[in-house]
């Protein structure tokens, strides 16, 4: 009994290990963590040219930690903004993941690291094992989440682990290739592994039997950081914000792409 307990663990650490081997160059330039920290390109520009028409800017940055950085490294188009002066032609943010890390190394390489050292059960419940209070467990047990949750996936991953959720969109966002993304390293666009099912409709509604449309663009603000200048502040409607909790979270959803991060570059509001 003992050599065939024995034989069952040996065969599935071959297959995890086959799993992780086949998964890896499979993805291999996929935009699967194989970003490299890297400058902004342009040329730096006197702050004080930004701060004569942004005083709050000017107060908020210069008594920063970032006080020493200038406008350049994350906004793109600041010299030509300076030129203009006004909405036209106005500078974009950058909050890529590579952005940040161009100076933030350390923290670039571990963001995109599986968490070993601290699996998910030290923040929320899951189906096999309890969280540290138990009132937890009975607040939670009622949610997909708790159940469908990677213990030790980075954040690059979230927004990707989210859209999967079938109780989440009912069935709607499926992986292009099957699950083995799961074994990749680092992070990925959501929209490079996971497909819309439904295209042709934004209704939000269960597409698969035993699935639910829990899902509102509420959650989507601890998942992903890809629309935070078009989103009002505390989610209430506002005429000059594109999206808010009233949204449809389809439409919504489809506009996003990372973890937490953004790697292209967004219009500031006016």
């Amino acid at each position: 009994m003992r050599l065939q307990t024995w034989s069952v663990v040996l065969v599935l650490g071959v297959v995890l290990l086959a799993v992780s081997a086949y998964a890896a160059p499979k993805q291999k330039g996929k935009d699967f963590g194989s970003a490299k920290p890297q400058a902004a390109g342009e040329k730096p520009v006197k702050t004080d040219d930004c701060y004569a028409c942004h005083a709050p800017v000017k107060d908020l940055h210069g008594s920063g930690k970032h006080a020493k950085v200038n406008c350049a490294s994350c906004h793109r188009g600041v010299e030509k903004h300076i030129q203009v002066k006004g909405p036209d032609g106005r500078p974009q943010t950058d909050l890529s993941w590579n952005a940040c890390g161009s100076c933030h190394k350390v923290e670039f390489d571990s963001f995109k690291q599986t968490a070993h050292h601290r699996p998910a059960r030290d923040e929320k419940s899951q189906l096999s094992n309890r969280a540290p209070n138990p009132y937890w467990d009975k607040l939670m047990m009622g949610h997909g989440f708790t159940k469908e949750h990677n213990l030790t996936r980075s954040h690059t991953w979230m927004l990707v682990d989210h859209f999967v959720v079938d109780r989440a969109y009912g069935g709607r966002f499926q992986p292009k290739e099957g699950w083995e993304y799961v074994a990749a390293q680092g992070g990925a666009k959501a929209w490079s592994v996971l497909k819309d099912q439904h295209p042709d409709s934004k209704e939000h509604k269960p597409f698969l039997t035993q699935s639910a449309a829990a899902a509102n663009p509420t959650c989507l603000q601890c998942k992903t950081q890809d629309h935070i200048l078009d989103w009002p502040y505390m989610g209430d409607p506002d005429p000059k914000a594109k999206w808010n909790r009233t949204s449809n979270v389809v439409e919504l959803a489809r506009t996003l792409e990372h973890g937490l991060g953004r790697r292209k570059t967004i219009n500031l509001p006016t």
